[in-house]
């Protein structure tokens, strides 16, 4: 049986350039739609930022994301993002990026601004500011952080690469290129994910694309229309327009056989997989050695699947994280006073 830990280990040392600790089972020591429980609804705090507020609570930017009105922020406080990466999380607090968690490679160092999307995978995270631009910090020995010139809507952090959906439907990818993980195909595209060793996106009319390593089929994508995607280790997973969720890829721990039901967003993390229904529960299937799949009770309107460990946010705007938490990962700090 073949792991994302096995192939992270294999890359690491082919990498020898890479000085990182590979990841062991063993070491004491991871939308484009915003969805809203009952009772709540969704406003746009930017173009490409969502949240999920109580009826009848108002909000700046209100609609769908024309551009107008970039760098405010909404009038409510609490997460409206969250990402849980290999050893750390960062989440979008009122506008402010906030990380937690092992900070060895500055992966946890958010810098300070205003942004409307973030994302934190293994060893470096990384933001679009509500300029548009995009900033990354930590790991950057292929250039994983060091994001081009671009103005962009939402980023993702993958393993030893980094994608950015731009404000013109296209994408960029930038950082280590091997097995084509950068090469994204040309299209008009609604949403990236940037997995460990590949990357999948949506396009505007439904359908995914994926591209980089295939060694488990994790790059097969199912004929749409979707919409929802997510890149995780091996296995690669999607909600369609009529709420199944489908994956493909390596399944070993059953991380891509979804259950029946009617999902609103869908998250692949490294040997699990996470999605929130129609009601706001989390459900996760997949590897739970660390309590990475056993969700606490609740109402949610985000999730985020990481490599042991897995975040999602309330409806209330807090965070709460479940499964391993030997680096305070899954310790999230309480969302800011307004």
């Amino acid at each position: 049986m073949t792991s994302v830990r096995d192939l992270s280990f294999m890359a690491l040392v082919a990498l020898s350039a890479c000085d990182a600790p590979a990841p062991s089972p063993d070491d004491d020591c991871r939308q484009a739609t915003a969805a809203c429980a009952d009772g709540f609804r969704c406003v746009a705090a930017d173009a490409g930022a969502f949240a999920c507020v109580p009826d009848g609570a108002e909000g700046e930017g209100e609609g769908e994301g024309s551009g107008e009105g970039e760098g405010e922020n909404p009038a409510f406080g609490g997460f409206t993002v969250v990402s849980a990466g290999g050893y750390h999380s960062c989440g979008l607090d009122s506008g402010v990026v906030r990380c937690w968690g092992r900070d060895d490679r500055q992966q946890a160092s958010a810098p300070a601004g205003e942004f409307v999307d973030v994302s934190a995978h293994y060893w470096h995270s990384c933001a679009v500011a509500a300029d548009r631009s995009v900033s990354c910090w930590g790991d950057d020995e292929f250039g994983q952080a060091t994001a081009p010139v671009l103005q962009a809507t939402r980023v993702s952090a993958g393993y030893f690469h980094s994608c950015a959906l731009r404000t013109d439907g296209a994408l960029s990818c930038w950082g280590l290129d091997d097995s084509g993980r950068l090469d994204a195909p040309d299209d008009d595209y609604d949403a990236v994910s940037a997995g460990w060793f590949h990357t999948c996106a949506l396009t505007k009319t439904g359908a995914i694309r994926c591209w980089g390593m295939n060694s488990d089929g994790q790059t097969d994508a199912p004929a749409g229309p979707f919409v929802a995607v997510s890149a995780g280790s091996l296995h690669s997973c999607g909600v369609r327009d009529d709420g199944a969720a489908v994956c493909w890829g390596n399944d070993d721990f059953g991380q891509a056989t979804p259950p029946d039901g009617r999902w609103r967003l869908i998250d692949a993390g490294a040997e699990h997989t996470c999605a929130v229904d129609d009601g706001g529960s989390v459900t996760c299937w997949g590897n739970d050695v660390r309590r990475q799949s056993t969700p606490p009770a609740g109402s949610f309107v985000a999730v985020s699947a990481g490599l042991d460990h897995t975040c999602g946010i309330t409806n209330d705007g807090g965070v709460v994280c479940w499964g391993q938490n030997n680096h305070g990962q899954s310790a999230p700090p309480a969302p800011q006073p307004e």
